[in-house]
């Protein structure tokens, strides 16, 4: 998603420039949402992406 929608921001992340929830994120993914919200967690704990007020912001470009 990031490779073709994200726009880069001049911090060097990512931006997601769509407003999304995780269950939307969910139906996209083709997971449950108790799975996305894992996932999600387990990324922001890493430090790899930011979610917050509905935006994803991508830290890293792996």
């Amino acid at each position: 998603m990031g490779q073709q929608i994200g726009e880069k921001q001049q911090d060097g992340t990512t931006l997601i420039p769509y407003p999304m929830t995780l269950i939307e994120l969910s139906k996209i993914s083709g997971t449950t949402r108790e799975t996305t919200s894992q996932m999600v967690s387990e990324l922001v704990n890493d430090q790899r992406i930011l979610y917050g007020k509905k935006y994803f912001r991508i830290l890293t470009n792996e």
